[in-house]
Formats: structure tokens, C-alpha cells, sequence
């Protein structure tokens, strides 16, 4: 397994996505948050939470728990940060998990998980937790903002057997928009 990354700052702006990656034995943890847009502290918020998800005690027998409880967690700072602040914050959230050859995915908000098939196909795996208003702006549902997590984290699983690579990108590569950050992680499976 091959990890690659790249990540820019949109146009007069500070660069508000944030991933971590952690390999050992047991599994790897890939984490990408994007801070929210129209909240202050984004790259705060989103630094935080990449960093508590990553840093997590991850049980890779069982990550559906894992993701609940590392999710949790995760918002439960960043509602200790909010008040520390006094500012709303938050950030949509990406975690892929890998153990021996099978995908674990897990998001709230925009952050996209794509697989490229051995057959040229390219999937997208998830799901965007957004609403369009009618300017056309985009309102995330579910993300990690310090008010609790009102439903409990649907985790994906895929198998690397028919998978050549992985792509895990935040909104602004997706959308190829200039004037938004815009971060993408592939994995490339042997």
C-alpha cells in the first residue's frame, strides 16, 4: 500500500483542511477535516479533530465502536474549545481505516471517499451531508461542531480484493473551485 497527499490554500485565504496518517501493525488511519466555512477557528477546529480521530485507541476488531467513540470524543473537544474561544466552530470529517484488505470508512459532511476499480471504474462510496439553499450555497447537515452527535456513525466497508486506489478529497478538489482549499489522499492498493 502506496499513500500520497496533496493540499492548497484557496485564493487570500489560509488553508483550513487538515489530514493526519498513522501506520502500525494492527491497521492505518487516514483522517481529513475541513474546517467549516462561515465559522471562525476553522483550521483550529479542523486540526483538532483530525488530530483526536487519528490519535485515537482504535480497536481494529471492531470499528464501528472505534468510530462512534473517536467521533465523540472529537466533538466533545471541540465544544470545550467553542466556549474556550467563545466562537462557533466545527468542520466536515473523512476516516478511512484500513486492516489487512478491507476499507473502513466513516464521514460527516462533504469529504468524498472515491475507489478506481481494477476495471477502470470510478466509484464514488459515499455520501454528502449537505443541503442547497436556493443562492446555491451548500449547508453542511452533519459535521463535528460541538453539540453532540445526534445519530451514531454509519461506517462503509469495501474489500481491496477489486480495488486499485482510493481517494479521500474535501470539496474544494472535488469541485475544482480555486477560491476553496482543496486536499486529496489517494491509497494505492498492490
Amino acid at each position: 500500500m502506496k499513500i500520497s497527499h496533496s493540499t492548497r490554500s484557496g485564493q487570500n485565504k489560509s488553508n483550513e483542511d487538515r489530514y493526519r496518517i498513522r501506520e502500525e501493525k494492527a491497521g492505518t488511519v487516514i483522517v481529513l477535516a475541513d474546517g467549516m466555512g462561515g465559522r471562525s477557528n476553522g483550521a483550529t477546529a479542523a486540526a483538532i479533530v483530525s488530530d483526536i480521530i487519528c490519535d485515537y485507541n482504535w480497536i481494529f476488531s471492531n470499528i464501528q465502536v472505534s468510530c462512534n467513540d473517536a467521533f465523540a470524543q472529537a466533538d466533545k473537544a471541540i465544544a470545550k474549545k467553542s466556549e474556550e474561544l467563545r466562537a462557533k466552530m466545527g468542520c466536515a470529517v473523512g476516516c478511512l481505516v484500513i486492516v489487512k484488505n478491507t476499507i473502513f470508512y466513516s464521514g460527516l459532511g462533504d469529504i468524498r471517499l472515491y475507489a478506481q476499480t481494477k476495471t477502470g471504474k470510478q466509484l464514488l462510496m459515499s455520501k454528502d451531508d449537505v443541503l442547497t439553499g436556493k443562492n446555491g450555497q451548500t449547508y453542511l447537515t452533519r459535521s463535528i461542531r460541538g453539540r453532540g452527535l445526534r445519530y451514531p456513525i454509519s461506517v462503509i466497508t469495501l474489500s481491496t480484493k477489486d480495488i486499485l486506489t482510493c481517494s479521500l478529497c474535501t470539496d474544494g478538489y472535488y469541485n475544482n473551485d480555486q477560491n476553496d482549499d482543496a486536499t486529496i489522499i489517494e491509497i494505492q492498493f498492490k
